[in-house]
This record gives structure tokens, C-alpha cells and sequence, in this order.
């Protein structure tokens, strides 16, 4: 019971099976908690993050984690056949959203568009599942059974994928691998025997002594849990449960679902299976590379035979033989394609054309706009006037025509403008796009640039919205209309919609990203953004309201002193005010108000507390190697974990420990040089040298006159993880890993604060190092610093 949708989402579908074999009504109250807390944490009507009230916009593509919320739309499912009060809008946005996925890339991770990867991290699988329960509703569910079909099927074909995921090393392509397959038992047997078959090393591996599973390749998530589902494979064919396939329960409660969730009659092509000649899934992938692959070599396959394989019946596999066709320039090749019977091809043709991304749509190497013949214009205009075409065919006709040039795409502006509004994201999306390329035609501007600022303030999905911000910010320099767009991005930070209750934070988003992509588009333009946002005080999250004042501080440096002057004003009467208002309220937007502050005050800021001061300290420290079960193979990218100490050291943090044998020396202590990816940011040298092991013991000693500042924080400099002690106390630990050398800060609380003492104080630190390159590269170092309430409210 609580808000975390895991939990829920596993144990409703417990819930729901128990009941439909037992009758037993005991579990009926919890089930329909679950269903009430899904109803209540749903975002964007679709989908659910991991856990907790509040959307997160920016994190991966809008926050959802899908391979949580669909357990949580398998149990809505199954709690309607349970007869439990299911509230049916979130029901049927949820399954709307899983399904069309089937035939149009894996299951995402986020709210973004099907990956292109092999495998998919058992959500194919996940989906699968919630297909097979809309399965058991009355009436016409065809579909369902279709899009369950290709679910599994995908499952089945990304075999060589298994030991891969994100976060948890396939444990989720696994269990939901080992539940799903057996839907193609009868279907498809030579299949479902060949790839059982293929696996049965892997699943006696699994086994163990005392008859249980684990996951015999997740070192993390070897336990009997997560062996209970892959034990699975085991009993699936037998069809017990109501996710693999057991007969209606005569417990069960009758429920109807929507004939056809999504897409026109046409978009049904793309759930097919039927079987073909060509090579297995894995071994064209091989060769045409996916979503996540460098661009393959091309050499030796003829455009007859990638004409050939565009014609697969996975998705993946036509749109790389697709893409190879136009990276190769057989040109003439997609042209027939277009104009194919099968909606599955011409969409794979416009994959070719934009070089298609998956998840990031339009590709970094599309075809070039000159490449883009009056034939292959006609047809994706065909595409966009056909009332019985796939609705994903037009997407990627859309995308394609954003390809060409702006004077072809300026005479299809008639053709492009009822799709601005269609209630598929990926088609909005890619409307706007084709008509970003039309305003760039002579003439075209005024007329389309209206259109794209009413889709920018009506858009409530975050990708879309991103792709909208980031096009019409580009556009301001080659359009030379840079006050009219941003006027577009003002009118969206002043009147995109946000939505009481824990939705406040999708159009809270949606605001703070406008405010941004004006600022970006024209600096100048600060001081009314200012004022435009400024009127969203009462409905803006201060999260979001804290990203607008870092983008308004920055714009301030690049305007003329009148003009900032102006601006400061407004931060300083307005903003700095209001985040005063939310710090007595409770919370503490403390760095924002010091920023504010210091606009007219520069003097004032955090200073480094203790004597002597951070630099010149000295550590005592000590390294060592973990041993036996402790042991992690160098190829595990997150390393932190709690070890065996070695004999003696159990008491290691405690003030009146003896550490006088360590290894003295100044911090930052390390080895191997921490560096930034790419280079963004330069090396900080060692002081000391960390030692041979793993993972770092490390103490220091430091004075205070007085603890008489009201707010305390941590600066500390780590490559991974770390648990951080104060006179004894533990008062922070991190568990993941840093990508830059740079002192991360960490405000202290109350309960950390009341440590703190007059006099010496002892501070330290578990840490790890992590392997680059086959090396180790370990660097720690922990600073203190204080902040009076005074200072900051000057």
C-alpha cells in the first residue's frame, strides 16, 4: 500500500489473479486501492513515473516509466474483470497508449516514440501480458489478440538481447520473456520451440539447489523473487493465469473494451506476423545495425536485396534496410516503395527518407532536401489526403516532407494543417516539423507562423513540446522575425494551461521550457518574459520557477544597462520577494534567493566553515579490496555497495577511533584522473594518492568557533558513491556516480545539523572508485560550508 507504482503495479496483478482462481473478496478492498491510487497518480491520462504525486517533465521523455505503469494498466485491466470500481478513463488511456506500440517500434521507456533497439527490457513482454487480459473482454477484441501476437513475437526474436537493461541487468526481460512467450506456443511452435530451445542453457543455469530460479546473469538481481518469474516459462503453456491465457474465471465480471484503440483500419497491417523467407530478426539486425548502432557498412548488399528485406515483417528490420537504401542512394528504390499496396513499406519508406531515430524521430543524417524528387512529394502528399491511410504511415510522411525543401513543402500547407491538431503526439509533432520547413519558403512565414505558435500554447506532451521549442528557436534567426516568435514563446509561458492537483507539474513544464526557448531564441527579450511569467507565480511550481530565474540571470549579462537595469528590478522586487514568500513557507529555493540577492549584494554567499580551512586540511585514509561474494567484476558500471570491512575496522568512523597508522595527506585524495565525458570539464589534481583498493576509508578532523550559521551544506568531489559521517553520525549517502569532476552540493538538514558542535568535529567518508578503461579512477574530497540568514536576506 502506497504510491510506489512497482509495488502496485506487481502486486495488483497478485491481487487480481488470486481472486479469479479463489473468489476470495478479502483482497478486493487492496485491489481497489490500487485502482484508486492509479486514477489518482496518472500523468498526461496514459501513464504513471515511478513512484510518488508529482511528474517529473524532464526526466527521460516526460517522466513515465513504463516498465512500472504497465504492470499498473495489467492490473486496471484485471481488477475490471475482478468487478472492482475501475475508473475507465485512466483504464483506456493507459491501454490506448501500450498499444500502439505493437508494430511500430519496442514498448518506450518514457513518453516517447517505439525504440529501435534488439531488445526492449522485457516491455514487449509487459505489454504483451496487459494485450492478453484485454483479450477476456466481451465482444470484438481481435485486435488485442494481434497486438498481443506481435508483442511476443518480439520478445521471441530479440533472444540474443537477454542479459541487457537498463538499471537492472534484463532482470525485466527475463521474468516477462519467460511469461509471454508461451502465447505463440500454438501459434508459432517451430519458433517458440527453436528460441525455449535456444535458452535452455540459460535457464538451467538459473536453477538452484534447493529447486528455486534465480537470473543467473543478473549478478545484482540473482535472488528467488525474481527467479519466481522466470520459473514461469515453466508453467505458461499451461495457462493458469489470466496473463497466460487461463479460461475466464467464473468469478469473472464482463467488461467491454473499444473495438480498435487506436489508428484507422489500415494501421492493423502493422500487427501482422505472418511469416516470411527472410533471415531471423537477430541476424538482419546484425547486419542493418538498429537505434543504438554505428551506421553499418552497406557493402555488399545490393538496393534489390535491401528493397527485399524493407519488406520484413518487424518494424525495426524495414526501417534499417529503408535507411540503408537512402544512405546508399537507391533513390528510385523508395520511390516504389511509396507507392507500395502495403502501408507497413511506405511507412518504412519514409524512415528512409528522415533517416528515422526511434525514439528521436528525424534522424542526424536525413536525405537532403535536394534528393527529394517531385515524385516522392506526390506521394507523401498522397499519403496525407488519403482518408484510409495509416495514421503511422502519415506520421512518417509528415516527417519525410519536413525533409524536402521549403518551397516544395510550402504547396502542401493545406494538406499538413488538419494533422496539427490530431490527438497522436508523434503526429502533431511531426506536423509542426513540415510546417517549420514550409515557413522558410518566401512568402510562407506570416502565414505559417501563426499555426506554429497556437500548437506550441495547446501542446500538453513533453516531447512534442520540446521538438516544438527547439524548431521554432531556430527558426528566429533564419526567419529574421525573432519578435514575432518570441512573442509565440511569451504567449505560451503566459497561457499554456496548467492543471490543478499533481498534475500542476506537466503545464508547469510546459511554461519553464517556453520561458527558456524564448530566452534562447533572443535574449533581449528577458525583461517581458519576465514580466509574462511572472503572472504564473500562483499555479508555478518554485522547481520550475527556480529554471527561469537561472535563464533570466544569464540573459541579464548580455543586455545594454538600461535594459538590465530594468530586468533587475523585476528579479529583485518580484521574484526574490515571491521565493522569500516560499522559503517561510516551508521550502527552500535557498541558492535561487542567494543568486537574487547577490545581483545587488555580491558580497553575500555560502563561505567554508571550519579551521583549518577545506584546502589545507589533512585526512587519514586507508584503501582496500573487496573480497569474496563482495567481488564485482571490473564491467559493472554502478560500483557502490556496502562491503566487508577489514578485520579491525568496523568502528573505522567513530570519533575516538585510532587512525594513526593510515595514510596521511591533503584531499582531494585519488587515483587515475576523474574527467568529464566529452572533456566539458577539466580534471581536478590529487592531493594524495588513494592506494591499491577499491574502496576508500577516509577521516579528518576540523574546528568550529561557533555553530551559528542557519543553513549548512556539503560540497563533495566523488566519482561514485559514497556514505558520509559526521562526529559518528551518518548524515548522507549517494548511490550512484558522478559524470564531472566538480564539488556537487548537498544542503545539510536539521537532523544532520544537530551533529555539527563547537569544538573539533570528525567527518568520514566510505567511497569507491569505479573502472575506466580497465583502470581504476577513485577521487574524494568533502568540504563544509554555512550561510546566515541575514546575508541572504539583505
Amino acid at each position: 500500500i502506497g504510491d510506489n507504482t512497482w509495488a502496485n503495479g506487481y502486486n495488483g496483478i497478485a491481487c487480481a489473479e488470486y481472486y479469479l482462481r479463489t473468489g476470495d473478496k478479502s483482497v478486493l478492498p487492496v485491489l481497489q486501492y490500487y485502482c484508486d491510487d492509479a486514477r489518482d497518480r496518472q500523468f498526461y491520462g496514459v501513464g504513471w513515473g515511478h513512484w510518488g504525486r508529482e511528474i517529473n517533465p524532464g526526466y527521460v521523455s516526460g517522466g513515465l516509466m513504463n516498465p512500472a505503469g504497465a504492470q499498473v494498466a495489467t492490473t486496471l485491466l484485471l481488477a475490471k474483470e475482478c468487478g472492482v470500481n475501475v475508473d475507465d478513463r485512466t483504464m483506456l488511456g493507459a491501454l490506448q497508449y501500450f498499444y500502439r506500440f505493437a508494430g511500430r517500434g519496442s514498448v518506450a521507456y518514457g513518453d516517447h516514440r517505439g525504440e529501435g533497439g534488439l531488445g526492449s527490457n522485457g516491455k514487449d513482454g509487459m505489454a504483451a501480458a496487459l494485450m492478453q487480459v484485454a483479450t477476456g473482454a466481451r465482444g470484438d477484441t481481435e485486435v488485442y489478440r494481434r497486438a498481443r501476437n506481435y508483442f511476443a513475437l518480439s520478445m521471441l526474436d530479440s533472444f540474443p538481447a537477454l542479459v541487457t537493461g537498463h538499471g537492472d541487468e534484463g532482470r525485466g526481460d527475463a521474468i516477462w520473456r519467460s511469461i509471454t512467450s508461451a502465447y505463440l506456443h500454438d501459434l508459432k511452435p517451430e519458433a517458440y520451440r527453436t528460441t525455449m530451445d535456444t535458452l535452455k542453457w540459460w535457464y538451467d543455469l538459473s536453477r538452484r539447489p534447493s529447486g528455486a530460479l534465480g537470473v543467473a546473469t543478473a549478478q545484482r538481481f540473482d535472488d528467488e523473487g525474481s527467479g519466481a518469474g522466470v520459473a514461469i516459462a515453466y508453467t505458461a503453456p499451461l495457462r493458469t493465469l489470466r496473463i497466460t491465457g487461463a479460461p475466464r474465471s467464473k468469478f469473472a465480471k464482463d467488461f467491454t473494451l473499444p473495438v480498435n484503440p487506436w489508428g484507422r483500419p489500415a494501421d492493423l497491417a502493422f500487427l501482422s506476423i505472418a511469416p516470411d523467407a527472410q533471415e531471423p530478426v537477430y541476424q538482419l539486425a546484425r547486419k542493418l545495425g538498429d537505434a543504438y548502432s554505428a551506421e553499418p557498412n552497406y557493402a555488399g548488399m545490393s538496393a534489390a536485396e535491401l528493397a527485399q528485406i524493407a519488406r520484413h515483417r518487424n518494424y525495426m528490420i524495414r526501417a534499417q534496410a529503408a535507411k540503408a537504401l537512402m544512405h546508399t542512394g537507391a533513390f528510385g528504390e523508395l520511390e516504389k516503395m511509396m507507392a507500395d499496396p502495403d502501408p507497413r513499406v511506405r511507412r518504412a519508406a519514409c524512415d528512409g527518407l528522415t533517416d528515422y531515430r526511434y525514439w528521436f524521430a528525424v534522424g542526424k543524417k536525413p536525405i537532403r532536401p535536394e534528393d527529394v524528387s517531385p515524385t516522392m512529394v506526390a506521394a507523401l502528399r498522397k499519403m496525407l489526403t488519403d482518408p484510409n491511410e495509416a495514421i503511422y504511415t502519415v506520421d512518417g510522411a509528415l516527417m519525410a516532407l519536413s525533409c524536402a525543401t521549403p518551397a516544395a513543402v510550402a504547396g502542401c500547407v493545406p494538406d499538413i494543417l488538419p494533422w496539427t491538431t490530431h490527438e497522436e503526439w508523434w503526429v502533431r509533432q511531426s506536423a509542426f516539423r513540415a510546417l517549420a520547413t514550409a515557413a522558410q519558403a518566401e512568402g510562407m512565414a506570416a502565414q505559417v507562423l501563426p499555426v506554429l505558435a497556437e500548437m506550441l500554447r495547446r501542446e500538453q506532451r513533453p516531447t512534442a513540446r520540446e521538438t516544438m521549442n527547439g524548431l521554432l528557436a531556430r527558426l528566429a534567426p533564419t526567419l529574421k522575425m525573432d519578435r514575432e516568435i518570441v512573442m509565440a514563446f511569451q504567449r505560451a509561458a503566459a497561457e499554456t494551461e496548467i492543471k490543478p492537483g499533481p498534475r500542476a507539474g506537466e503545464g508547469g513544464y510546459y511554461v519553464q521550457e517556453a520561458a527558456l526557448a524564448g530566452l534562447r531564441a533572443n535574449p533581449a527579450s528577458a525583461p517581458e518574459m519576465a514580466r509574462s511569467v511572472r503572472a504564473r507565480f500562483p499555479q508555478l511550481q518554485t522547481r520550475y520557477l527556480v529554471k527561469v530565474v537561472e535563464a533570466l540571470v544569464a540573459a541579464r549579462e548580455q543586455l545594454p544597462e538600461a535594459a538590465r537595469g530594468e530586468l533587475t528590478d523585476v528579479l529583485d522586487a518580484d521574484y526574490r520577494r515571491e521565493l522569500i514568500r516560499r522559503m517561510n513557507a516551508g521550502e527552500t529555493p535557498l541558492d535561487t534567493i542567494l543568486t537574487l540577492t547577490q545581483l545587488k549584494h555580491p558580497e553575500v554567499g555560502w563561505r567554508e566553515v571550519g579551521r583549518p580551512v577545506g584546502a589545507e586540511r589533512v585526512w587519514r585514509f586507508t584503501s582496500f579490496e573487496p573480497q569474496g561474494a563482495d567481488v564485482m567484476h571490473p564491467r559493472e558500471g554502478k560500483r557502490f555497495r556496502d562491503v566487508a570491512l577489514p578485520v579491525g575496522l568496523a568502528n573505522w568512523y567513530l570519533p575516538e577511533f585510532d587512525a594513526g597508522q593510515w595514510t596521511s595527506g591533503k584531499a582531494p585524495i585519488g587515483k587515475g584522473v576523474f574527467t568529464a565525458r566529452r572533456g566539458k570539464k577539466a580534471a581536478i589534481e590529487n592531493q594524495s594518492t588513494w592506494g591499491d583498493g577499491e574502496f576508500l576509508l577516509a577521516r579528518t578532523t576540523f574546528e568550529l568557533d561557533a555553530v551559528d550559521c542557519d543553513y549548512y551544506r556539503l560540497g563533495v568531489l566523488a566519482k561514485q558513491g559514497y556514505h558520509i559521517y559526521l562526529n559518528g553520525q551518518k548524515i548522507y549517502t549517494y548511490i550512484w556516480w558522478s559524470d564531472a569532476p566538480e564539488y556537487r552540493k548537498i544542503g545539510l538538514g536539521a537532523d544532520a545539523v544537530k551533529h555539527l558542535k563547537k569544538g573539533a568535529n570528525v567527518l568520514a567518508v566510505y567511497a569507491n572508485a569505479a573502472y575506466v578503461d580497465g583502470e581504476q579512477v577513485g577521487q574524494l574530497d568533502v568540504r563544509l560550508e554555512g550561510l546566515k540568514k541575514e546575508d541572504l536576506l539583505q
